[in-house]
């Protein structure tokens, strides 16, 4: 048989061995453009809200899903140096408004960075300020810090717990409670004495008489 003829039967015998290689290597290339997809979009859809719980997850996870691609790796090294970076808070561990600025540079660049290799082109600033996040958000979770830091230095011993005793409105009441404090102090500062009255058990059923002797 001549070289050509081993050449075909060859390609026949190993055709559907690469045709199955060739699929999954498709396949395998189609999975990871849609991963990186869905975690641009995760990045996208919560980048006014930094603090959410998947915003940080998809952070994370861009060394995973990226891994080899510099260009977006480098510029979440740098964002991530950023985030980790203190020195600027204040003594209540509140970030400064330079910082909170810086971050969102640093996010808009990842961003658009991460958005050209997904295959769309943001502009930086249409990143950076073209993102809706409710008021309300907001003042959740100021509220919410609030209250924890409080509660915090609560629990710790740090600051008391306030209470404030507030007056009946039934002024009745009031003149109720007002006579049994005088009584009271009469009785500890020894001008009272306390009266007891002895009251018999009786074994009739509730709501009926006792038998007389």
């Amino acid at each position: 048989m001549r070289l050509s003829d081993w050449l075909m039967i060859a390609a026949v015998l190993l055709a559907p061995l690469v045709a199955v290689q060739v699929s999954q290597l498709l396949e395998r290339q189609r999975e990871e453009r849609r991963r990186r997809f869905d975690l641009f979009r995760q990045l996208m859809s919560t980048r006014a809200a930094p603090l959410a719980g998947s915003h940080v997850e998809a952070l994370n996870l861009i060394d995973l899903e990226f891994y080899g691609v510099s260009e977006i790796t480098d510029a979440w090294k740098s964002y991530l140096d950023h985030l980790n970076d203190t020195s600027s808070s204040d003594a209540e561990g509140r970030p400064s408004l330079e910082w909170g600025n810086r971050s969102k540079e640093l996010l808009a660049e990842l961003l658009y960075i991460m958005g050209r290799h997904v295959g769309y082109r943001f502009d930086r600033v249409h990143l950076k300020r073209a993102a809706y996040y409710p008021r309300g958000y907001g003042d959740y979770e100021s509220d919410h810090a609030i209250i924890r830091r409080q509660l915090v230095e609560i629990l710790s011993g740090e600051a008391p717990l306030p209470i404030e005793l507030a007056p009946p409105r039934d002024e009745a009441r009031a003149k109720e409670q007002a006579e049994m404090l005088e009584r009271w102090k009469g009785f500890l500062e020894g001008k009272a004495t306390l009266q007891f009255r002895n009251v018999e058990k009786s074994s009739a059923p509730p709501g009926e008489k006792a038998p007389s002797e």
